[in-house]
């Protein structure tokens, strides 16, 4: 997505920031296939290159503890069908900021389980 708001199938001109389940569209040896890769890669594969002009990415796909940022890489899927947390980013392109953290029914303490890495973003926790 761009600072305008468009969404692209391939990275425009100006600084924008990537959105995808999993990863960025990079060739590995478990998915050739950079579309497959997509969706089915983990933090621990990268961290990856991003295309020109991507000032950095989103993903879910990986259950992890709290939201991160490793490298270029945020990783926001807290596990909301077990935790009740669920992650709310604004994308902005000249970086990650304005988190918000819903806790909802679930069990916070099974975040304890899933992993950490990377740095912890900032987060506004909000009960609903």
């Amino acid at each position: 997505m761009d600072e305008e708001g468009a969404i692209h199938s391939k990275p425009p001109a100006s600084p924008s920031v990537m959105v995808t389940h999993a990863s960025p569209p990079k060739a590995h040896r478990d998915y050739p296939n950079p579309m497959s890769a997509v969706l089915w890669l983990r933090p621990a594969d990268g961290p990856f290159s991003l295309p020109p002009g991507v000032t950095y990415s989103v993903h879910g796909h990986t259950p992890v503890r709290v939201a991160v940022q490793q490298d270029k890489q945020v990783y926001l899927d807290l596990g909301a069908y077990k935790t009740g947390r669920l992650a709310l980013l604004p994308l902005h392109v000249d970086g990650p900021r304005g988190l918000v953290v819903l806790q909802g029914q679930g069990r916070p303490q099974a975040a304890d389980a899933l992993p950490a890495f990377g740095r912890m973003l900032p987060a506004e926790l909000l009960q609903v």
